[in-house]
């Protein structure tokens, strides 16, 4: 040990022959200075340590020794020599209040021969070790006391250290809670052994279900890979969950973080949607210039044929004339949808009453006997800025949608509304188509806005996704919501009065 550095020692011992001799034994060490201070009380003693200096009348070693040294009154003790039998304080109750004040200063517990049981005792409660009085020599108790400070050192790094472990530990639960990423840790079986609110969110779980038990899905580290989950707003969407290798408590495992991709996925398939209407873009001028020429000609000639037969054209023929042109305005109109993406940014807007629109288009309607048409139109709706002749176009489509799927009759009930504002912050006009028709099969639900998919016999499956697309030229929303057997709604929403459309 270095001559410079100083051993600073509290003696708690209330006999005068017992507390010399310890202090002459300490004071012959050679190699080693102490700087002890005594006292012949426990609440003496209690009160040096809650202070951690010297009374300035208290009797020390000989300063002018050589062995000896005075401490620095602002200083703590590096140990106590503790008698457990005090005149204030007797038995295991001695050591507990003095380790309770200080309990990151080392003690050495001192006893007489009969009490050797109660300083084990005392060793078992955190004692650094027990001597007995009268056994003990200069070369023991240095032993014991350099033996006593550097175990206590390390208990002392111990506790540190765990304390820091525990702050790191309590960060990092922390910093992972408040992430707006799911965040999972499994073992290499697939066992979860770590999981965040936002990953339990995700999965519709509770913690219990989850931790300690397989997750469900393949974890393996550096695969990407899309799951389904549960977004913020409570809507169904999809994460990329990314897989590293980490360590869990010292052994190997897997860190999962699922990040919400679905707004990305949304972008990626509006961007396939828009690359078909596109493509349909440039096939509708060529439809319109090879195709259109042909059918005029058809019907034209089986016009030309009606006329040039006159009255003696049999019901035969007559009957084939009449399916030639219902024929050819299929194709009229199978035409007019293709040329339709062509056109529909090309809006002309004007402010108009939409109550007025869905009666104009409603007359323009054949509706079955067995179809009963049910206005509820909202009170103090606001005009909206639209081109009428697409969100017609759209109304048609929708009503007619409708018509075709209540072929043994029922309601259609059409009402409109003022709804609150949109993601633009803008107020809307909402206006909805319910029928009670035969529903649309799940199966087909995802692949309904979907350019030339159709379930009709005679169709181009334009319909719908055509209707989108004039809807979101319009800067509006259209969603629809349908029950097999009880029916579909339909539901477009549309910017207020004033809302001017940008390029």
């Amino acid at each position: 040990m270095n001559k410079s550095e100083v051993i600073r020692v509290l003696l708690i011992e209330d006999n005068p022959g017992d507390a010399r001799l310890i202090q002459e034994m300490l004071v012959d060490s050679a190699g080693v200075r102490f700087d002890i201070q005594c006292a012949d009380r426990l609440s003496t003693g209690l009160k040096y340590l809650a202070e951690g200096s010297r009374e300035s009348d208290e009797t020390v070693p000989d300063s002018n020794s050589s062995n000896s040294a005075i401490r620095n009154p602002q200083s703590a003790f590096d140990m106590v020599l503790l008698d457990l039998s005090l005149p204030d304080s007797e038995g295991l109750d001695t050591f507990i209040q003095t380790h309770a004040l200080a309990p990151d200063v080392p003690i050495i517990v001192l006893t007489g021969l009969q009490d050797r049981a109660l300083g084990i005792a005392a060793v078992r409660e955190g004692a650094q070790d027990h001597l007995v009085k009268g056994q003990v020599d200069e070369a023991i108790l240095m032993q014991s006391i350099h033996y006593a400070i550097e175990r206590n050192r390390l208990l002392v790094d111990l506790r540190q250290k765990s304390r820091d472990l525990e702050l790191c530990r309590k960060s990092f639960h922390s910093i992972v809670e408040k992430n707006a990423d799911g965040m999972l840790i499994v073992d290499l079986k697939g066992i979860v052994q770590f999981i965040n609110s936002v990953a339990l969110f995700q999965f519709r779980k509770k913690r219990e279900d989850l931790l300690g038990q397989q997750l469900g899905l393949s974890i393996v580290s550096g695969e990407v890979t899309d799951v389904a989950i549960l977004r913020a707003d409570k809507t169904n969407g999809f994460a990329e969950m990314r897989v590293v290798d980490t360590d869990w408590e010292g052994k190997p495992a897997c860190l999962a973080m699922l990040r919400d991709i679905s707004d990305r996925k949304r972008a990626e398939e509006l961007l396939i949607h828009q690359e078909k209407l596109e493509a349909m873009g440039a096939l509708a001028s060529t439809v319109s210039h090879e195709i259109r020429g042909p059918l005029s000609v058809i019907k034209n000639s089986s016009e030309f044929l009606k006329v040039r037969l006159g009255k003696s054209l049999d019901e035969k023929v007559s009957r084939h004339l009449k399916i030639l042109k219902e024929e050819v305005n299929t194709a009229d109109k199978i035409i007019d949808d293709i040329l339709g993406f062509d056109r529909i940014n090309e809006l002309t807007l004007i402010q108009v009453d939409i109550g007025a629109i869905l009666e104009a288009t409603i007359r323009r309607v054949s509706v079955p006997d067995n179809v009963e048409i049910v206005f509820r139109l909202g009170a103090n709706i606001p005009p909206v800025f639209i081109d009428v002749s697409q969100i017609e176009r759209v109304f048609l489509n929708i009503i007619n949608n409708s018509l075709e799927a209540m072929c043994d009759g029922g309601a259609l009930t059409i009402a409109t509304r003022a709804d609150s504002p949109g993601e633009a912050g803008h107020g809307l006009v909402e206006i909805s188509f319910k029928d009670t028709g035969i529903g649309i099969p799940q199966d087909n639900f995802g692949r309904i806005y979907e350019p030339l998919f159709t379930t009709k016999s005679k169709g181009t499956g334009l319909g719908l996704a055509t209707c989108q697309n004039i809807i979101r030229a319009h800067k509006g929303e259209i969603q629809v919501e349908s029950d097999i057997g009880k029916g579909t709604k339909v539901t477009v929403k549309l910017p207020a009065q004033g809302l001017m459309i940008e390029d």
